[in-house]
C-alpha cells in the first residue's frame, strides 16, 4: 500500500472515530444529563478521536469593574499528561493580558484560533509552557447568540498543525455544547418561570382555577381551602357544578361559558355564589377566558375574588345613606310638628289661665296640655335621631358617669335581670353631653330588658381600643386614633338578619303594637352620630345581642384639663320672683308660621309689652324703617324663607347697636344658631315653648 493510501486510511479511520464520538455524544445529550456531566460526555470522546493530549472548557464572566474574565470549568487529559484542573492560575484570567487580546478578538468574531506555543507572546507562552503545551486549537462557544467561552485541544507531545478534520470536530463539539447549554438555560428559565407561576398561583389571595371542556376542574389554587374549606385534591377532577349548586347561579355560569365558546367572547365577568364545604355561600366576582392551544379551545381559565367584604361595605353605605335620609326627614317632620305643638300648648295655656279653679273644663284642658307634652317628647326623640336636639357637651369620664347612673339603670330592668359591671378602671375622657349619654344607656337597658321577658343577664363594659378595630368593621376614614368602647351584652332571644338591618330605623319595633314608640334605638343612633361616634350590633337568634358604641377619646387616662368652652344651650330660667315687671319696651316678633307668630304676640301683649310683628325678615326691615321709636328686643325664628333670622339680627344691629335678640327654632344645634349666640345680648328659646318660658326669656334679656 502506498504512503498516500495509508494516509487516506488513517484519515478515514479518524473521521469515522470522530463521527462515532459525535453520534454517541449527541444521543447521550438527548437523555437527561446532569449539568456537570455534559462537558465530559461531549469533549472527552472528541479528544480521544482526534488524538489530543488535553481538552478543556473555559467560561467567560465579568468582574465587579466590568472587565471580561475567563475561567476553566472542565479538563480531560490523556494518559501521561499532567492535569491542571485545580490550577488557580487558570481562574479569572483577564483577556487584557499581553497575547490574549488577539485570541479574544478572534474568538469573539466566531473564528478558530490555532497556534504553536512558540508563535505566542511571552506572557501567553509562559502559561502554556507551564502546562507543556506545544500546540493549541481554540473554538468559541456561543449560547443564545452571545460569546459564552471557548473549548480547546492541546497537543503536549509534539508541535502539531491542526487540520480541517480536527477543526471541524472541535467546531461541531463547540456547537453541540452551545446548543446543550442554551437548552439548559431555557429549561432553567422555564423552571424558574413555572416556579414563579406556581408560587404566584398558590399564594394568590384570589381563587385561581381552570376547567377542561368537560367542565371538570383541572387546577385550582390553595385559596379554595382558605375561602371555601375544600381541600385542593377534593376539587381537582370534579365538575364545577359541585361548587355552584343553586339553579339560578348555575345558569349564570352556563351563560358565560356559552358566550365564550359559542359567541367568541374574549372574556366574561360575572358574579356568582360558591358553596362552602360547611354549606354556606360566598359571593365571588369572576373574570374568565378561554384557554387556546394550537388554535383550538382546550378549557377555561378564571380568577374569582371574594367580594363579601365589599358587599358588606356597600350595604353599610346604603344603610348609612338611608339612615341619613330618614334622619333628615324625621328632623324636618319634628320641626314642623313643633310649630303645631307650640300653638296647641300655647293656646291651651291661655285657655287654662282664663278658667276658674272649679271650672269642669280645666281637667280637659290640662289633659290636652299633658298630651302635648308627650307629643313634644316624641319630637325630641325624632330630633335626637336627626341629630338636631339641644346639646351641652363636656369632657366626661365614661366610667364615672356609668357609676353615677348605675343605680338608676338597675331600676330600669326587673329584679330577675342580673346587671354585671365589667367596666375598665380607667378609659380616659370623651366629649359628649352627659344627659345624652345617659339616654343611650337607658335606651340600651330598656332594649335588653324587653329582649329578656323571663329574666337574664346584662353585662356592661368599657374599654380603650385603637382605630384598627373600627377599620375591621368597615370604617375606612377615622378622625381619631383611639376610641372608648361602651358595650352592653344581654342574654335575650337575639335577632335575625332581617331585623338587624332595620333596628336603627325610627318607628321600627319588634314589640307588639301599642308598646313603645319604636324610637329607642333610632334615638341612640342619632345621639352617637352627634357625638361623632359609631354604633354596631351583633346578634343571632337564641344567642342574645351585644351593642358596641365607640366614642372618640379626647383625653387619655390620668389627664386633667380645664373646661373646653364648647357651645352649650342653657335651659336654666330665672325664678319668676326675680324677674322685673314689664315696662313699655317694644318687641318685634318675626316668624313665618302664622300660629307661632300670633301666639307670641298675644302672650307678650298680655304681659304688657308693645308688640309689632312680621312674617319675614324683609317685611321686618321695612316695618322698622317706618317706625319712629326704637326696638328694644327682636324675637325671631332662625330659618325662614329669604333672609334668615341671623341676617335680620345683623342688619338691625347696624341700626340699633344695643338691640337684644331672642332666637327661636326647633333646630337647636345649627351653625346659624351657634353664630347668632356668639354675639352679646342674644339668647335662644327652643320650640315648642310655653308662655312662661317665653316671658322669662324676654324679661331676662331686657334686664341685662
Amino acid at each position: 500500500m502506498t504512503e498516500t493510501g495509508r494516509a487516506t486510511g488513517v484519515q478515514l479511520a479518524q473521521r469515522g472515530a470522530i463521527l462515532e464520538a459525535i453520534s454517541s455524544t449527541a444521543q447521550a445529550l438527548l437523555t437527561e444529563v446532569q449539568a456537570h456531566e455534559i462537558p465530559g460526555r461531549l469533549l472527552e470522546p472528541l479528544a480521544r478521536a482526534v488524538g489530543a493530549s488535553r481538552v478543556y472548557l473555559f467560561e467567560n464572566h465579568r468582574d465587579a469593574n466590568g472587565r471580561m474574565l475567563t475561567s476553566q470549568r472542565y479538563e480531560w487529559c490523556d494518559a501521561g499528561i499532567a492535569s491542571h484542573a485545580d490550577d488557580p492560575a487558570l481562574s479569572d484570567l483577564s483577556y487584557d493580558l499581553p497575547g490574549f487580546e488577539e485570541m479574544a478578538a478572534a474568538l469573539e468574531r466566531d473564528e478558530v484560533y490555532a497556534r504553536r506555543s512558540n508563535e505566542l507572546a511571552a506572557d501567553f507562552r509562559s502559561i502554556l509552557e507551564a502546562q507543556q503545551v506545544r500546540s493549541l486549537l481554540l473554538v468559541p462557544v456561543r449560547v443564545g447568540g452571545a460569546w459564552w467561552g471557548f473549548v480547546g485541544f492541546d497537543e503536549c507531545r509534539r508541535e502539531r498543525e491542526w487540520g480541517p478534520l480536527e477543526i471541524e470536530a472541535l467546531r461541531i463539539g463547540a456547537n453541540l455544547l452551545g446548543a446543550v447549554l442554551e437548552r439548559q438555560r431555557l429549561d432553567a428559565e422555564l423552571r424558574d418561570s413555572e416556579a414563579s407561576y406556581r408560587e404566584l398561583f398558590e399564594s394568590a389571595t384570589d381563587l385561581v382555577w381552570s376547567i377542561d371542556l368537560e367542565g371538570r376542574f383541572s387546577s385550582v389554587n390553595a385559596t379554595v381551602t382558605r375561602l371555601l374549606g375544600w381541600p385542593v385534591e377534593e376539587v381537582v377532577g370534579r365538575p364545577w357544578e359541585e361548587l355552584i349548586t343553586e339553579p339560578d347561579q348555575r345558569e349564570i355560569v352556563r351563560a358565560a361559558i356559552r358566550r365564550k365558546l359559542e359567541d367568541g367572547a374574549a372574556e366574561t365577568r360575572y358574579e356568582v355564589r360558591l358553596r362552602r364545604r360547611d354549606g354556606g355561600y360566598v359571593p365571588f366576582e369572576v373574570n374568565s377566558r378561554v384557554m387556546v392551544r394550537e388554535g383550538r379551545p382546550v378549557g377555561i381559565h378564571g380568577v374569582g375574588r371574594d367580594v363579601s367584604e365589599r358587599r358588606q361595605l356597600e350595604e353599610q353605605l346604603r344603610q348609612a345613606v338611608k339612615m341619613e335620609a330618614v334622619g333628615r326627614l324625621a328632623a324636618s317632620i319634628a320641626h314642623e310638628f313643633n310649630h303645631l305643638l307650640a300653638a296647641i300648648s300655647g293656646y291651651g295655656e291661655r285657655v287654662l289661665s282664663r278658667l276658674r279653679a272649679n271650672d269642669p273644663l280645666r281637667a280637659e284642658v290640662q289633659e290636652i296640655l299633658r298630651t302635648g307634652e308627650q307629643a313634644a317628647e316624641l319630637t325630641r326623640e325624632l330630633l335626637a335621631f336627626g341629630r338636631q336636639q339641644p346639646v351641652k357637651p363636656a369632657r366626661i369620664d365614661l366610667n364615672d358617669l356609668i357609676q353615677q347612673r348605675l343605680p338608676t339603670l338597675r331600676r330600669v330592668v326587673s329584679e330577675d335581670v342580673l346587671v354585671v359591671d365589667l367596666t375598665e378602671v380607667r378609659v380616659g375622657r370623651i366629649h359628649a353631653d352627659p344627659d345624652l349619654v345617659e339616654q343611650i344607656l337607658v335606651s340600651l337597658f330598656v332594649n335588653a330588658r324587653d329582649a329578656m321577658p323571663e329574666g337574664g343577664r346584662i353585662e356592661l363594659s368599657t374599654a380603650v381600643v385603637d382605630a384598627e378595630e373600627l377599620r375591621r368593621r368597615g370604617i375606612a376614614l377615622l378622625p381619631q386614633p383611639v376610641y372608648v368602647r361602651l358595650s352592653l351584652r344581654d342574654t335575650g332571644h337575639g335577632m335575625d338578619p332581617a331585623v338587624m338591618t332595620r333596628i336603627f330605623e325610627p318607628f321600627f319595633s319588634t314589640r307588639e303594637r301599642g308598646r313603645g314608640s319604636g324610637l329607642g334605638l333610632s334615638t341612640v343612633y342619632g345621639i352617637v352620630k352627634q357625638c361623632e361616634g359609631y354604633i354596631f350590633a351583633d346578634s343571632h337568634p337564641g344567642q342574645g345581642s351585644v351593642f358596641h358604641v365607640y366614642f372618640p377619646q379626647v383625653e387619655p387616662p390620668g389627664t386633667r384639663r380645664p373646661a373646653s368652652g364648647e357651645f352649650r344651650v342653657s335651659s336654666a330660667l330665672a325664678p319668676a320672683s326675680a324677674l322685673a315687671e314689664p315696662g313699655a319696651e317694644q318687641v318685634l316678633v318675626v316668624e313665618d308660621e302664622d300660629l307661632i307668630r300670633q301666639l307670641a304676640e298675644q302672650i307678650l301683649r298680655d304681659r304688657g309689652y308693645r308688640v309689632i310683628s312680621a312674617a319675614s325678615a324683609t317685611e321686618a326691615l321695612e316695618l322698622v324703617t317706618s317706625l319712629d321709636g326704637e326696638i328694644d328686643l327682636l324675637v325671631t325664628d332662625i330659618v325662614m324663607p329669604g333672609l334668615s333670622g341671623l341676617d335680620l339680627a345683623q342688619r338691625l344691629r347696624r341700626r340699633i347697636p344695643d338691640l337684644r335678640v331672642l332666637f327661636m327654632s326647633g333646630y337647636s344645634d345649627s351653625p346659624l344658631l351657634r353664630a347668632g349666640l356668639a354675639r352679646e345680648g342674644a339668647a335662644f328659646l327652643q320650640k315648642p315653648f310655653s308662655a312662661d318660658a317665653l316671658e322669662r326669656r324676654v324679661r331676662d334679656l331686657l334686664d341685662r
